[in-house]
């Protein structure tokens, strides 16, 4: 037997001889390439939902078949592309081409993570000078969370915390988690307002001086 190191007509001649007498003979053999297959993803970790694009291109070959995921299985052009959702969890894509010259198999994993969440609320979102209220927040599916604005510093995924801001206004308050992929984020912020405990006694006095002038009574002492 002979063995085709390259595609292309190769010759393979024998030659015999005795003393008297020399005769070859040569044969002619055409190797045929072996197909190739390019097999890509442009991503092989995300986040439920988000989207990868599955691209391949095979020559030497007639045939392609997919195999591996229930969403990816039967016969494929020679090239081409589709997107993929991630689900949760590990999912093989397979693709094999076959041509004159033998086959060859490609294969790709494509991860799901799941995607975060993440509450913030605040039991009050307007409180007195002095008095304090409840900030609640959960989160899920992440690798850590921050706090900034009117509070700052990490933050545990879940948790309460009480609030007693010493300043009139509106305060605000954010918390960001990392999502288990670098890069991904969840942020959500609620607002507080702190009010002065003295206010409608203030406006109320006002309006009854401003009254009693208007009648020529004078400031009231």
């Amino acid at each position: 037997s002979v063995s085709l190191i390259a595609a292309g007509e190769q010759v393979f001649t024998l030659t015999c001889a005795t003393t008297q007498l020399q005769t070859s003979d040569s044969v002619t053999l055409r190797g045929l390439p072996a197909p190739s297959l390019d097999f890509t993803l442009t991503a092989t970790r995300l986040l439920v939902g988000e989207l990868a694009t599955l691209q391949w291109g095979s020559t030497d070959a007639e045939e392609c078949l997919a195999s591996g995921d229930a969403e990816w299985s039967g016969t494929r052009a020679l090239s081409g592309q589709v997107s993929l959702a991630a689900t949760l969890g590990l999912r093989e894509f397979r693709l094999q081409c076959r041509g004159p010259g033998g086959q060859v198999v490609r294969a790709v994993t494509l991860e799901g993570l799941p995607a975060p969440t993440l509450t913030l609320e605040i039991a009050a979102s307007q409180i007195e000078l002095g008095q304090s209220t409840q900030l609640i927040w959960n989160a899920r599916s992440v690798s850590g969370c921050v706090a900034s604005d009117g509070w700052s510093g990490p933050r545990a995924a879940n948790g309460q915390e009480s609030l007693r801001p010493n300043a009139l206004g509106v305060h605000r308050y954010t918390l960001s988690c990392d999502a288990l992929l670098p890069g991904r984020a969840i942020e959500r912020s609620v607002e507080l307002e702190v009010t002065d405990p003295l206010a409608q006694a203030k406006a109320l006095f006002k309006q009854r001086q401003q009254r009693r002038q208007a009648a020529g009574l004078g400031d009231e002492s």
